[in-house]
Order: C-alpha cells, then sequence, then structure tokens
C-alpha cells in the first residue's frame, strides 16, 4: 500500500460543476491520488466480483450480444461493435423493460455497489472545504 498523502481539498462549488465549468487540474489531482493509492484497482475488483456474482450474469449477456452483433452482420469492426454494444446498453439502462430490448442494463445492485466504493475511495483522498 502506498504512504498516506494529504488529502486534496476540493472547494464546496465543485458540486455545481458541469463539463464546461469542471477544473481539469483538480480531476487529474484526483485521478492520480486514485491511482497510487490502488483505489481504482479496488474499484475494478469490486465492479468485476458484483458483476460476476449478480445472478443475471451480465459480463455473459454482453459478450452474446457482441457476438450476434457481428455474426450477423450489424457490425463489422471493433470500433464499430464498441459503439452499438455501449448504445444498447445505455438504451437499456434508460429503460429496462422496454418491447425488444436487449436486457444489458447494469442490474441496480451493481451500480449501487460501484457508487459505494467510489464513494468510499474518494472520501480517503479528498476533502472537501
Amino acid at each position: 500500500a502506498a504512504t498516506p498523502t494529504t488529502p486534496i481539498r476540493i472547494p464546496k462549488n465543485a458540486a455545481s460543476y458541469s463539463a464546461e465549468t469542471q477544473d481539469y487540474d483538480l480531476r487529474s489531482q484526483i485521478n492520480l491520488q486514485l491511482l497510487d493509492n490502488g483505489h481504482i484497482h479496488t474499484i475494478h475488483e469490486t465492479l468485476l466480483h458484483a458483476l460476476h456474482a449478480h445472478p443475471s450474469d451480465w459480463p455473459s449477456r454482453i459478450q452474446a450480444h457482441a457476438l450476434e452483433l457481428l455474426r450477423s452482420g450489424h457490425v463489422t469492426t471493433f470500433p464499430m461493435l464498441m459503439a452499438r454494444v455501449l448504445a444498447d446498453i445505455k438504451a437499456d439502462q434508460k429503460n429496462p423493460d422496454r418491447v425488444g430490448g436487449t436486457g444489458l442494463a447494469l442490474p441496480a445492485v451493481v451500480i449501487e455497489e460501484g457508487v459505494r466504493v467510489t464513494r468510499e475511495s474518494l472520501e480517503q483522498v479528498c476533502e472537501v472545504v
């Protein structure tokens, strides 16, 4: 484990930042701390475990969907495949019960676990002032 560091000081108004007003230097500092202190690995492993432990077997559904897209000729390149799979996930995430949906929405419990571990990691490297 890395040695403890001084928390990154985050101004309270950062909560209202938008894509246009975000502080890229602050974002880089946070990302660097998360990487240096092993939090990114922890977040990744937690999400991976949650996905594989969930009874929906989401990783296998994604793989099967990708293979079907390739075999059917709907996509022919990796960039096209990634764009289509991500679009299908996003569509199902917005409306998981839609007719003709591919069932690719992330399970809510997996999202909640991802938010929890990410929040815990951020609390260890950031301080709101």
